[in-house]
């Protein structure tokens, strides 16, 4: 499945295997919010990004029903591995359960926050929400560009609606 914004200027792929994997976690977390991070590279034009693996929650990541803290614990090594394999940090994916995919203020000021930081070295992180419940996951895609916005991106075979989140 691709996601694109609307300029076609950004493109996510998530295959489904790596969806069912995001799925399976939202499963297992039930009622708890969890997530993990993107890895994954880039085509030539660097307008496509492909996520390649994902993680689930470290085991100093905390949550509730309601937030979702990731930690770090284990990260750097397996990013330094992939690293070498061309492969690198995209950007965080994560669930909210019994709840729409729609990003919260927190979210979109911790993708804000690693657009800007030196350590994640990603201007433009991706988020992916995953809402609802395991009768029915919906999923979300999001790119972070500029100091206050993130750029929804749709599934390739539908419409596009206003595709602005802004911060308020």
């Amino acid at each position: 499945m691709v996601f694109r914004s609307k300029d076609k200027k950004f493109s996510v792929e998530i295959v489904l295997p790596i969806r069912m994997e995001m799925e399976a976690y939202a499963s297992v977390a039930y009622r708890q919010e969890t997530g993990g991070i993107l890895i994954g590279n880039y085509d030539q034009g660097q307008s496509l990004a492909s996520i390649k693996q994902i993680t689930g929650p470290t085991s100093d990541s905390r949550g509730s029903f309601s937030w979702f803290e990731r930690g770090t614990r284990g990260l750097k090594k397996l990013l330094d591995e992939n690293w070498e394999r061309g492969f690198y940090y995209l950007g965080e994916w994560h669930f909210h359960p019994f709840n729409s995919p729609t990003p919260s203020g927190q979210d979109i000021q911790q993708m804000q926050d690693i657009a800007k930081s030196t350590i994640y070295k990603c201007p433009e992180p991706i988020l992916i929400i995953i809402g609802g419940s395991e009768e029915h996951f919906q999923l979300r895609a999001f790119v972070s560009i500029g100091s206050k916005k993130l750029i929804e991106l749709y599934a390739a075979n539908t419409d596009y609606d206003d595709n602005l989140v802004q911060q308020s």
